[in-house]
C-alpha cells in the first residue's frame, strides 16, 4: 500500500509556510491587513490567521497577489 500526504492545492501563487491542512485562499489585494481579511470572512481571529500563514507578528509580510 502506498500512502500520501495532502499537499495543499490553491491559487498559481502562494506563499511558502502555509499549513498543510488548509482548504481554503484568498488572494490580498490592495487593502488588505489580516485584520481586514479576518473582518472579511468573520470565521477566524487575527490571531488564527497569523498562525495559519506566514505573515509574520505584525502581518507585515502579507503580499499583494498572493
Amino acid at each position: 500500500m502506498t500512502s500520501t500526504s495532502a499537499t495543499p492545492t490553491g491559487p498559481s501563487r502562494t506563499q511558502s509556510g502555509i499549513i498543510s491542512s488548509c482548504t481554503k485562499y484568498y488572494q490580498a489585494v490592495s487593502g488588505d491587513s489580516c485584520e481586514v481579511i479576518s473582518n472579511k470572512f468573520g470565521t477566524f481571529t487575527v490571531t488564527q490567521y497569523q498562525l495559519w500563514n506566514p505573515v509574520g507578528p505584525d502581518c507585515g509580510q502579507l503580499f499583494l497577489g498572493y
